[in-house]
């Protein structure tokens, strides 16, 4: 049954359920679609959640409301989502929701929206005991797996992703199944398994367009600039990763400014610092809390100018800034960029430095 008729049905059931059912069918029908929709199509789910919470004023329907809200407000490009999100986590540490799977379920999209993955990991205990269906058990591993990848443990979370493909394949949930292989084909192509990456690649374009979801399909081109890198295909990964910047892909990862200095620092190398600039103007600074926030005007200043030994030291010093779980492979990446600049050089000690500390970051 396709997700959008799974999701209309729990809907029309909200209409006729007490207002607590009726918010946890409406949390139940986005779950249903957030692997194909767009921000626009959770508006009728937030509407019920909104109805129920105003009927009843409960904790319970309280985090389900705020969850829907900063979800949809955040995949939407609005400014209050966080704050939704950061009640609704408050809202799960202040009571005793750990044995309600669809409360744990919020709590963790919430804390994954908001781009903490790190905080993915406490749910893994709740998520072993709550006993849930094969189904619901790979819909939430694969949100944990890919909370450890990103946070940087990439070896567990490359293991939880294979335990949810491997669920959701049993249980026939395509759309489970289309984004969760994605997101292993990128830990994969880090972790430097790239027959396997390449395989995943193609079994989450096939997976995406069966269940149609535009979604995953979205963000499968951050999926290919890492296997291309990893690879040492340069061309190939200058041009994904052009196609990445032209599409803002990584907005929900918090990369897409990312990638844009990766691909200026490109073209400044290359001696195109003319380009370098044009792509940095397009590129509007983040606050310092966004993941890679402290270090991004530096590195735009060592871009602009990076045989300047300031802009040098000073993206040096910044680089001490990335100390959070998401920052680890900007941190590495930043570090390697810098050390093989002072090596061309011929500045062997400082990039001796750099490239070591890169190295064991990576």
């Amino acid at each position: 049954m396709s997700t959008e008729i799974v999701a209309e049905r729990l809907l029309s059931a909200a209409d006729s359920a007490d207002p607590d059912r009726a918010a946890r069918l409406a949390f139940r029908a986005f779950v249903a679609l957030s692997r194909t929709a767009d921000s626009h199509q959770m508006l009728p789910f937030l509407a019920r959640a909104r109805k129920a919470h105003d009927a009843t004023r409960s904790p319970r329907t309280e985090l389900i409301y705020c969850t829907l809200a900063g979800t949809a407000a955040t995949r939407a490009g609005l400014a209050d989502g966080p704050d939704y999100l950061d009640k609704a986590l408050r809202i799960f540490d202040q009571n005793a929701f750990d044995d309600d799977p669809v409360l744990v379920e919020c709590a963790l999209t919430a804390a994954l929206t908001l781009m903490r993955p790190q905080e993915a990991r406490r749910f893994a205990p709740l998520v072993d005991a709550l006993g849930l269906a094969p189904v619901d058990r790979a819909r939430l591993l694969a949100l944990i797996g890919a909370g450890d990848a990103w946070a940087g443990n990439l070896v567990r979370g490359q293991a939880e992703l294979r335990e949810a493909v491997r669920l959701a394949a049993l249980c026939d949930s395509l759309d489970v199944q289309a984004e969760a292989t994605s997101w292993l084909a990128k830990c994969d192509a880090l972790r430097g398994d790239l027959d396997e990456a390449a395989d995943h690649l193609d079994q989450a374009r096939e997976l995406a367009a069966r269940v149609g979801s535009a979604w995953v399909a979205r963000h499968l081109p951050e999926c290919t600039v890492a296997l291309a890198f990893a690879r040492g295909d340069h061309d190939a990964w200058v041009g994904l990763l052009e196609l990445v910047v032209a599409t803002d892909a990584g907005v929900t990862a918090g990369l897409q400014h990312e990638h844009r200095w990766e691909l200026a620092t490109h073209h400044a190398l290359a001696g195109r610092p003319e380009l370098a600039a044009t792509l940095l103007a397009g590129g509007t600074h983040p606050p310092a809390s966004w993941p890679g926030g402290p270090v991004l005007p530096a590195w735009r200043a060592w871009i602009l100018d990076p045989d300047s030994p300031a802009t040098a030291a000073a993206l040096t010093t910044a680089l001490g800034q990335l100390t959070r779980p998401n920052e680890r492979l900007l941190a590495a990446r930043v570090a390697w960029l810098l050390g093989a600049h002072h090596g061309r050089s011929g500045r062997r000690g400082e990039a001796a430095r750099l490239l070591e500390q890169a190295s064991a970051g990576y």
